[in-house]
């Protein structure tokens, strides 16, 4: 073959983009067959995520948790960071130094690769398992104690001339004027630091890192990364929504269960995994969201109205009937939308050649 038929890895990247696979080649890894353990397994724990994002109530009245809430969401940290009050700045340092610990053991792996792979390639597998609990855990706690650092609400007090003056106060210690604390300036800035590196960080492991195997990848195989992308921004600004636009309980609602709205037909219509499994078990857990958002959002109206629980938690055990109707639904509409994109084996996978 002559010279001009060799490509060398120069002539297709740059040196920069050299050095970026360069560093995220350690993540990179592709069984024939894989188990499906871990992935049932994250699957499962972003369904308990996602549910307990979906009860996150502040009451407009007391600007401070609801019950149920306060209990469930212990499971993304918002509970904790606002039961601990100012010294939440100690959460977001940790997580922050997690995030240095996971880029320095990266880093290792990437520029040592071959050696590690001959002499202890244990430690090439311990870095991926922790990549995939920061992505699949990690991401969304991280987000609910960053958010804590500057949530604030108002408050309005009477002085002695009978005026009445509008207070930010830290939700976190609401005995201090936002902004007001050292606290929660420094754990401000230490927040949205490593809130962007979270997102930078993650989003690029989701759009360069995936399983792309259409034959033998097992579950959440996939053409590219944009879907995992995609659905990242969603869970984070599920936080936002939640944290930021509770006052307004209609656009509350809308933007909540709207999410899970777009990203179940988007899951319909694109198909973003290679089998009819993986893209249903991918909308599963945004239709429970969006059933238990939606009743939830419903059972506070009625609360409200009949000064009474009873009605909410009524309309929480319908979600669990909605959410099968809609399951089968989503069902029928995603495999019928599977079979005009793909020719399909008996199995319900795509046929390659």
């Amino acid at each position: 073959m002559s010279e001009n038929h060799l490509i060398e890895d120069a002539d297709l990247f740059n040196k920069f983009e050299l050095q970026f696979f360069t560093i995220f080649f350690p993540l990179f890894h592709q069984t024939r067959k894989p188990n499906s353990f871990f992935p049932v397994f994250f699957w499962v724990l972003l369904i308990i995520q996602l549910i307990s994002l979906a009860l996150f109530r502040i009451d407009n009245s007391t600007q401070s948790q609801s019950a149920l809430s306060e209990v469930v969401n212990y499971i993304d940290l918002s509970s904790l960071s606002l039961m601990v009050g100012k010294y939440s700045i100690f959460l977001v340092a940790g997580f922050l130094n997690l995030l240095i610990i996971f880029f320095i053991l990266l880093m290792i792996c990437a520029y040592f690769f071959r050696h590690i792979v001959e002499t202890q390639p244990w430690f090439i597998t311990f870095v991926r398992v922790l990549h995939d609990v920061l992505l699949r855990v990690l991401s969304i706690p991280i987000a609910s104690v960053c958010i804590t650092m500057f949530d604030c609400y108002n408050i309005i007090e009477t002085n002695e001339a009978g005026e009445e003056i509008k207070i930010s106060v830290w939700r976190a210690a609401n005995d201090n004027i936002c902004m007001g604390s050292l606290y929660q300036v420094v754990g401000t800035v230490l927040a949205a630091f490593t809130f962007t590196i979270v997102v930078v960080y993650c989003c690029t492991i989701d759009l360069l890192i995936y399983n792309h195997n259409p034959k033998n990848g097992g579950l959440f195989s996939c053409p590219d990364g944009l879907f995992n992308f995609i659905q990242r921004m969603f869970i984070l600004s599920l936080v936002f929504i939640l944290r930021y636009i509770y006052p307004w309980e209609f656009w509350r609602g809308v933007a909540s269960i709207g999410d899970s709205i777009i990203l179940i037909v988007y899951i319909i219509y694109k198909q973003p995994y290679y089998t009819l499994k993986s893209n249903f078990m991918a909308q599963i857990p945004w239709i429970i969201f969006g059933s238990v958002r939606l009743c939830a959002e419903i059972g506070y109206a009625l609360e409200r109205r009949f000064y009474s629980v009873i009605p909410q938690i009524i309309l929480l055990l319908i979600s669990t009937v909605i959410t099968i109707i809609l399951s089968y639904g989503v069902f029928l509409l995603t495999k019928s939308r599977m079979k005009k994109l793909w020719m399909l084996s008996n199995d319900e996978k795509p046929l390659f050649k």
